[in-house]
């Protein structure tokens, strides 16, 4: 597992109705910045990819469920 040695500003601190929101971002360096890029362009590919499989296979179940239904009409 990995650890995380991230340096972060002062937090912001937004109030709403019924909650407060505490965001601390952590300052990265140039070469940080770009390998957690690398890894979110990554994550969205696969993202893509897994959605796109998900999609082909509903519609194959789709399609084979019509054709056996037109078959013993």
């Amino acid at each position: 597992m990995r650890t995380c040695h991230d340096v972060y500003m002062e937090p912001e601190v937004y109030r709403h109705n019924n909650c407060i929101v505490r965001v601390c971002r952590p300052i990265l360096t140039e070469e940080e910045r770009a390998r957690r890029m690398e890894a979110i362009k990554k994550a969205a590919i696969d993202l893509v990819i897994a959605a796109e499989k998900s999609k082909k296979n509903k519609n194959r179940s789709f399609n084979e469920l019509r054709l056996f239904n037109d078959r013993s009409v």
